[in-house]
Parts: C-alpha cells; sequence; structure tokens
C-alpha cells in the first residue's frame, strides 16, 4: 500500500474528502444562525464568528440600546438617558475595545483540547485591537438592522428624541 491508501485506511482524510471536510467546517462556523436570545452574553461572544461583522454583532449584543447609527448624516448616536446625541466623545470606540476584550477573556478561559484554536482565536483577537480592525468594526456595526436609523424614524418613535 503507498502512503495515500495507507492515510485512507487510517481515517484520515484526503483529497476531495479533505476539502469537502474543511467546507462544512466553514458552513458551520460561518453561516450558523446566532441570537442573542438563546444565548447569554459570554455564550454569545464565543459562538459570534471571528470577523469585523461577528465583532460587531458582539458590540450590538452587549451596548445594542446605548448607540444608533444615523444614515442620514453619517454619524454615530449615544443615549444619555434623556436623549440621543451625537457620540462626541467617541465612547463608541471605548465600547468597541471593551466588547473586544471581553471577547478575549472568554477565549482565553474556554475549556478546550484543541491549544491551537485557543490560540489562534486569541491571536485573531488581539490583532483586532489595532485602531484600523476597530474602525472596520465600527464600520461593519453601521450596517447591522438594530442600530441603522434616519432622523424620520427616530422623530416618529416616542422613545427617541432628538
Amino acid at each position: 500500500m503507498d502512503n495515500t491508501t495507507q492515510n485512507n485506511s487510517q481515517g484520515q482524510a484526503t483529497g476531495k474528502d479533505f476539502a469537502d471536510a474543511i467546507r462544512a467546517e466553514a458552513d458551520e462556523i460561518f453561516n450558523a444562525p446566532v441570537s442573542s436570545s438563546d444565548l447569554d452574553a459570554d455564550e454569545f461572544m464565543a459562538a459570534a464568528p471571528l470577523t469585523d461583522t461577528g465583532n460587531a454583532e458582539c458590540f450590538q449584543n452587549e451596548f445594542g440600546n446605548d448607540y444608533r447609527y444615523n444614515i442620514n448624516n453619517n454619524q454615530w448616536l449615544r443615549w444619555n438617558d434623556v436623549i440621543w446625541s451625537e457620540d462626541q466623545s467617541s465612547s463608541i470606540d471605548a465600547d468597541i475595545l471593551f466588547v473586544i476584550r471581553s471577547r478575549q477573556r472568554v477565549a482565553a478561559s474556554a475549556e478546550t483540547s484543541q491549544i491551537n484554536d485557543k490560540a489562534r482565536v486569541l491571536n485573531y483577537l488581539v490583532r483586532c485591537e489595532n485602531v484600523r480592525s476597530r474602525k472596520d468594526i465600527k464600520q461593519a456595526a453601521q450596517w447591522l438592522r438594530e442600530f441603522a436609523t434616519t432622523i424620520n424614524t427616530m422623530r416618529t418613535n416616542t422613545w427617541h428624541q432628538f
């Protein structure tokens, strides 16, 4: 028997089987729906994809009641317990960093025998702390349905004041 046949007889995937296994794993990782109503905050952070949009969804899960993105004038608004106002202090940036570090904490405390997976996740999340990555996360959050709004929408909802 050649090596390929030995590997196959030992249960190791090669060629097409290996590609199919990778595709199936990627589909599971990137296409799995994550619902914040089904999970607590840490579970949600652990289950969210390792992408800018996944980080934006974690931000939305954590701070969804505090922010809105006004698509009319491309501004982030923050709820100050009375009205929606421009986020002039850029507190959104600090809150995005908080979410990234929360995801790091969750990943570091995860019980797994796959040390390489844990290292890969933590490495990705550490890279997310850089300014460019945080800007990309903020940009991804702009398009989330929960954040995107207009002045007209805000004026018609009684709980929104602008």
